[in-house]
């Protein structure tokens, strides 16, 4: 593992800046190291991320978090570090890429602002929605601009979308259902069965994955902005409110984006109250969340092979099983 002290080189040559200075390292999640570095000309301080993987992958990743800040940035209803320069690193000889990021100075757990993160969310959740309203009222089109954000009729992202490591398939679909199952999960059952052969999973989710649409199927679901990862680790509070980070935007049902909220735990009733008190729960919603809890368990077992995402897994599979059935003998 290369040590983040060889990097300052690296970041002299690419920020153009041959002052910069390693201080330390920090906390920088799951998949990927992160530390800070100081400019000594500026005194401008830099959160720098190193992804150590394959260079395509690493350099995917932070291209697609770049595009994910600088969208949540033009929406302005929330507040997120400034992505400052992401780049590949085998022409400087070390594995992976990096991602530099202003560094927020004063950022801490949060504690104070759950009501306004819970406002801030469930506008984000409707900023895409009300984008499309506008449109049709003005019946001319809305160009993306330095401070505005296109609006969009179908489920996907722009640019490769990343949940871990994992990276569904590409592509934009007409439907929330198309998307989730045939891009997202789907391909991690596949890849679940080429890490572990898990023969009783592969049968378990072939018994149903024909039949779980009709979980959806009284849901009028839209395309909204998703954060992607909002989970306590992802986010925190200044004295000017909230602050999120490590987005890895995609157009998809608003719901799916709380699946952390419920499972990770963390998150301060207040959030809740005041998301729902912007945007209410539709019906079904307890129901729809038992199938991104089992998504939640497949992706816990596909980074995390240790512990108790497979019985985890199984259980979830159980319990979306006996859901359809009540769901086929109501109808």
């Amino acid at each position: 593992m290369t040590e983040f002290k060889a990097f300052e080189a690296v970041l002299r040559s690419e920020l153009e800046d041959d002052t910069i200075c390693y201080i330390q390292d920090v906390k920088g999640g799951i998949v990927n190291r992160a530390a800070l570095f100081v400019s000594e000309k500026t005194n401008d301080k830099y959160f720098v991320k190193h992804h150590e993987g394959e260079y395509d992958l690493a350099e995917a990743m932070f291209s697609t978090e770049k595009y994910s800040l600088d969208l949540l940035d033009r929406t302005k209803l929330v507040q997120v570090p400034k992505s400052i320069k992401t780049f590949g690193l085998k022409n400087h000889g070390f594995r992976g890429g990096i991602h530099v990021l202003e560094f927020i100075e004063d950022l801490q757990p949060m504690k104070d602002y759950w009501s306004q993160l819970g406002e801030q969310v469930a506008k984000l959740h409707s900023y895409n929605s009300n984008l499309r309203k506008k449109a049709l009222q003005s019946e001319q089109s809305i160009h993306r601009s330095e401070n505005l954000v296109e609006p969009r009729d179908k489920f996907g992202s722009e640019v490769p979308h990343f949940i871990g490591t994992f990276r569904p398939r590409d592509g934009w679909k007409d439907t929330w259902e198309e998307y989730f199952f045939g891009d997202i999960v789907n391909p991690l059952f596949e890849g679940l069965e080429q890490k572990h052969g898990d023969r009783v999973v592969s049968e378990k989710w072939s018994a149903i994955k024909q039949d779980v649409h009709k979980v959806f199927q009284s849901a009028n679901i839209q395309p909204e902005i998703n954060h992607g990862d909002l989970c306590p680790a992802n986010f925190g509070q200044t004295v000017d409110g909230p602050v999120v980070f490590d987005p890895s935007v995609d157009y998809g049902h608003s719901e799916f984006d709380l699946i952390l909220s419920k499972t990770e735990g963390g998150f301060h009733d207040d959030f809740f109250t005041s998301y729902h008190n912007n945007l209410p729960k539709a019906k079904g919603f307890e129901d729809r969340l038992l199938v991104y809890e089992l998504f939640y368990n497949v992706v816990m077992w596909y980074h995390v092979p240790e512990g108790q995402a497979r019985e985890s897994t199984v259980k979830s599979l159980d319990q979306v099983k006996e859901l359809i059935k009540k769901i086929s003998c109501a109808n």
